[in-house]
C-alpha cells in the first residue's frame, strides 16, 4: 500500500499449542525487537524506511462448531505515522482480515499433509 511502503517491523514471535487445555487455542504471541536480541545483533533499518513497533501482539484461533474458526488478533502498534487512531484502527481490521485469509488459504493447501494429520 503507498502510505505504508516505507514502513518496517523486525519482530520475535512463538506459538502455543493449547488445543488440549482449557483454552482450547492455538495461540501466537509476538514483540518488536531492536538492538541485540537473544545475542545478535539486529539489523539497521532499510535505507529510506521507518521502523515501527509493537510492544505486543497476539492473536488465538479457537475451534467452533460446524468447522468454523473463531479468530482474535490484538496489537498495540505505532507505525511511526500521523495517523489518527480511527484511520490505525480501520487498518488494523482490514491487515487481520487479509491475515487470517492468507492462513486459511495455506491451511486448505495441507490436505492429506503431516500438518494436517498433526
Amino acid at each position: 500500500m503507498p502510505f505504508v511502503k516505507d514502513r518496517e517491523i523486525l519482530m520475535y514471535g512463538y506459538g502455543v499449542n493449547a488445543l488440549n487445555t482449557e483454552h482450547k487455542c492455538i495461540m501466537a504471541v509476538g514483540r518488536s525487537v531492536e538492538g541485540i536480541f537473544k545475542g545478535i545483533q539486529i539489523p539497521e533499518r532499510q535505507k529510506g524506511c521507518v521502523r515501527g513497533i509493537s510492544p505486543i501482539t497476539g492473536a488465538t484461533f479457537t475451534p467452533m462448531p460446524e468447522g468454523k474458526v473463531f479468530f482474535r488478533f490484538v496489537t498495540n502498534f505505532d507505525p511511526k505515522m500521523k495517523v489518527p487512531y480511527k484511520i490505525l484502527n480501520w487498518f488494523s481490521r482490514k491487515f487481520a482480515k487479509g491475515m487470517f485469509k492468507m492462513i486459511e488459504k495455506k491451511a486448505n493447501k495441507m490436505a492429506g499433509s503431516e500438518h494436517e494429520r498433526r
